[in-house]
């Protein structure tokens, strides 16, 4: 059985009496994730669900010609299985590893079971989905609204609270992949960023140097969506007040 204490770098999983949830923590698994591992695929049936400890992971987007593009990140401050949540045993976008590192998983079904229980967890697991939600609107509105610049920075400061330490291992390339965008719109954002001092880049090794300047060149969307995850259980909780969703 997993000791509480091996999962409370998860939000969810921090604030789960292990009294009331024995099964949960009996299944539950530590597992390393690896980069570009694809954890859940279009159309594919979901075996598990995870829930990130020190991993981070982007949730995609594929069109019709298996182009992708990434619409939200989720690190530790939430749960790999919305769809299974609502009843689904499929899911009709991608989830890939973006930083690698470990993960608490369980089966699909014995999730499922626990999380139906009235409960703590069954009430964590709504709040998360509403956040969630709200949280891939953002991302549109601000793909729809912001420079691409203002958008790398927010994205790297979002990447850079998923993870311990400023090191961020990623290549410009595949940033633009995520993106969405041409190679040279990222190299151009990075080069500003990189400019100001809050950036270095090198050898597919991004620094973070200076996060308070680097917020003060992200768009607004950084803190909206930083303080819809804002928890006061768990020790990475901001004190920023909740804000409305930006219309695009």
């Amino acid at each position: 059985m997993l000791s509480p204490t091996s999962v409370t770098q998860n939000s969810i999983l921090n604030v789960i009496p292990e009294v009331d949830y024995p099964r949960l923590f009996e299944n539950l698994e530590i597992v390393d994730l690896q980069f570009k591992q694809v954890l859940y695929d279009v159309n594919k049936a979901i075996d598990y669900v995870y829930f990130p400890l020190q991993s981070v992971i982007s949730l995609m987007s594929v069109a019709q010609n298996q182009s992708t593009t990434e619409v939200a990140l989720l690190g530790r401050e939430g749960v790999l299985g919305v769809p299974v949540f609502l009843g689904s045993h499929h899911t009709d976008s991608q989830a890939v590893v973006l930083i690698a590192g470990t993960a608490a998983r369980i089966e699909r079904r014995i999730f499922q079971a626990e999380a139906q229980r009235p409960g703590i967890l069954r009430e964590r697991l709504l709040a998360f989905t509403r956040t969630h939600f709200k949280h891939l609107s953002q991302n549109v509105a601000c793909k729809s609204n912001h420079l691409i610049q203002h958008q790398l920075a927010r994205w790297l400061l979002s990447v850079y609270d998923r993870v311990d330490g400023r090191e961020i291992p990623l290549t410009q390339p595949y940033i633009a992949k995520l993106f969405g965008v041409r190679r040279a719109s990222i190299t151009d954002a990075a080069i500003k960023l990189q400019a100001a001092g809050f950036i270095s880049y090198r050898r597919g090794l991004i620094l973070i140097l200076d996060p308070v300047g680097l917020e003060s060149a992200a768009c607004s969307c950084y803190q909206i969506v930083k303080s819809m995850f804002a928890d006061p259980h768990h020790p990475s909780a901001t004190s920023h007040p909740t804000v409305p969703l930006l219309t695009a």
